[in-house]
């Protein structure tokens, strides 16, 4: 009789970079505390410390409070190697009626 495969841990651990400033994660988060009803936080954290670089609150999700945020992050702490986000809208520019990109 064979014994069961036994699993083994892997020696890497995820989202976590030896140094700091080289990866950035960003992401929305709907505030659920009824004091900020209607409010939106962008945070921007770094991978490796876990340190939060930047962040805003505001009344709706756009790519100019990311970006506005992002800003002031990289004057603070300067520039991050990698930023990852999800996919969504307010992370990547959408061309407009006009053929301007927003």
């Amino acid at each position: 009789m064979s014994e069961p495969k036994k699993w083994h841990r892997k020696k890497w651990i995820r989202y976590e970079r030896e140094n700091s400033n080289s990866l950035w994660h960003v992401d929305w988060h709907e505030i659920k505390d009824p004091r900020w009803k209607g409010l939106r936080l962008i945070v921007y954290e770094d991978d490796s410390s876990r340190f939060i670089v930047g962040y805003g609150v505001y009344p709706t999700l756009t790519s100019r409070y990311s970006v506005e945020v992002l800003r002031k992050a990289i004057g603070m702490y300067g520039r991050p190697g990698q930023i990852l986000s999800d996919h969504g809208s307010t992370f990547y520019a959408i061309e407009t009626d006009e053929g301007r990109r927003d």
